[in-house]
Order: C-alpha cells, then sequence, then structure tokens
C-alpha cells in the first residue's frame, strides 16, 4: 500500500501521465486509466495499482492522445478512411470517461464527424455529432456540435435554421474549436446567400483568431476562393484556390478548388472569345 501511496498520491506538475483529482482533495498520477464498470483502475508505470469508484473522482486530466493529430494529419493528407478508423479507436477508448471532465471523447468524436462528412458520409458525422450535442458534459464542444449538424440543415438547403445555430453559437461560445467551426459554415450559408464579402469576412476570422484548428482550414479556403470569385476578383479566387493546390494537395477541397479554377478559366476563354 505504501508503494502504491509513493507512485500514485503525485503532484499534478510531476504527474508522467494521467491526473486523477478525487472529491475527497487527493491528486493521483498514473500512466495508465481503465474503468470496468463503476470501478476505475489507476496504474503507475511500474505495475502498481489503485482502484476507486468512478462517482469518487473530479476530473481525469487525460494525456491528449498523440493521435488526435496524427489523424488530422492523414485528413490533410488526402487519408481519409485512415483518419477516420484511427479516430473511431480514439472515440471508443475514451468512451468510458465521457462523462468525467477532462475526457478527451467529446473533441474526438468531433473530428471523427468532421472525417466522415469530409468522406462523404454525412449522415454517420450527422449522427456523431448529434450524440456529441447531447452528452458531451463540454458546452463548448456541445456547441461545436450544434455547429456540425447546422452544417448539414446547410447541405439540405435550409440555410435560416443552419444560420440560427451558427449564430447562437457564435453568442455563446468562448473557445477556438466551436468558434472556427461556426465562422466557417457562417461563411458557407453568407456564401449559399451570394453575400460575397460577408462570407469573406467570415471565413478569414478562422486563420486570425482560430490557426490552431488547422483541419479546417482547407475548406476555409475554398469558400475565400469563391468569394473572391462572387465579388469579381478573379485573380485574387485563382491565387488563393492555386495555394490551396500547393500547400494541401491531397486534401478532398483540392479537388474542388481545381474544378472551380477550370470553370474560371473556361469563363476566361469565353470572354476572349467574344471580343
Amino acid at each position: 500500500m505504501k508503494e502504491i501511496l509513493v507512485l500514485l498520491l503525485a503532484s499534478v506538475v510531476a504527474a508522467p501521465g494521467q491526473t486523477v483529482a478525487l472529491k475527497d482533495g487527493r491528486v493521483l498520477a498514473a500512466a495508465s486509466v481503465k474503468r470496468t464498470g463503476d470501478r476505475v483502475t489507476l496504474e503507475s508505470a511500474s505495475g502498481a495499482r489503485f482502484e476507486v469508484a468512478a462517482g469518487e473522482i473530479a476530473r481525469i486530466d487525460f494525456v491528449e492522445p498523440p493521435e488526435l493529430g496524427e489523424a488530422t494529419g492523414k485528413l490533410l493528407g488526402g487519408k481519409g478512411e485512415d483518419a477516420v478508423a484511427l479516430l473511431e479507436r480514439l472515440v471508443a477508448a475514451q468512451a468510458d470517461f465521457r462523462e468525467i471532465p477532462g475526457n478527451w471523447w467529446a473533441l474526438t468524436a468531433l473530428r471523427l464527424a468532421q472525417a466522415l462528412e469530409s468522406q462523404g458520409r454525412g449522415l454517420e458525422a450527422q449522427g456523431v455529432a448529434e450524440k456529441i450535442a447531447t452528452q458531451s458534459i463540454d458546452p463548448e464542444l456541445a456547441g461545436a456540435a450544434q455547429v456540425q449538424t447546422a452544417a448539414v440543415l446547410l447541405r439540405r438547403g435550409d440555410r435560416a435554421g443552419a444560420m440560427r445555430r451558427v449564430d447562437a453559437v457564435l453568442r455563446e461560445a468562448r473557445g477556438d474549436t466551436a468558434r472556427a467551426l461556426a465562422c466557417l459554415v457562417r461563411g458557407q450559408c453568407l456564401l449559399a446567400e451570394e453575400k460575397w464579402e460577408e462570407a469573406m469576412i467570415a471565413f478569414v476570422q478562422v486563420p486570425v483568431f482560430h490557426a490552431g484548428e488547422t483541419i479546417l482550414l482547407p475548406a476555409v479556403m475554398l469558400g475565400r476562393g469563391r468569394a473572391l470569385s462572387g465579388l469579381g476578383d478573379a485573380a485574387g479566387a485563382r491565387l488563393v484556390w492555386e495555394e490551396l493546390r500547393a500547400v494541401y494537395p491531397a486534401a478532398s477541397e483540392s479537388k474542388l478548388a481545381l474544378t472551380e479554377l477550370q470553370r474560371l478559366a473556361d469563363r476566361e476563354q469565353a470572354v476572349k472569345g467574344s471580343r
């Protein structure tokens, strides 16, 4: 028992892995945390174990899963199905702790929804987003999930419904994840309404204020190009779409940018032919 206390009753700063704050004030450190039913087992790097009831835990500060960044890299690198598979495993691994503060379940599930959406699996993405919205204990990520469902409404042609959800999140959210996604979908709504300048303002907020949300940048760049094209700035649109293809050549948005560039070239050729 003494060994367990030495290994687990560590300070938050010194903890090499997860830190577990109990409701009685103790803070424990563990290399791994596993749950079976209502019991949570903490294990040190040396193999010492300590068991506690889930109801006694105030918070678990899990180490950020390195696979989360890896999944974003796969998605931007054109390996969307690999990203989906990786994120599904992460979501499953965190599911047992989703009602305990400090978990990564909601964020990994949101990234899964985004990856599914990028692969054209919209119904699955919607199902994941709705689960986050109803089950996440993090209001910021629940708000981000509401924006993800707003994107579904937009795709179905309900621009007003999508905009209402997005604006509600922008009024309440403070974190980068929710606000960046809301700015992206708001820009897409405004594009659909041909409000080009307002759309541009929405899109540019993502790289300016929320640059860490790299998973959204290809879609933002595609939208910026479309807003510029709508404003009659063909040269500006071309630069943005060419940059998108250069920086994220394997992203799904890069293929759409190529289509936009071809349309732009066709229009320019038609103008020359009419002279």
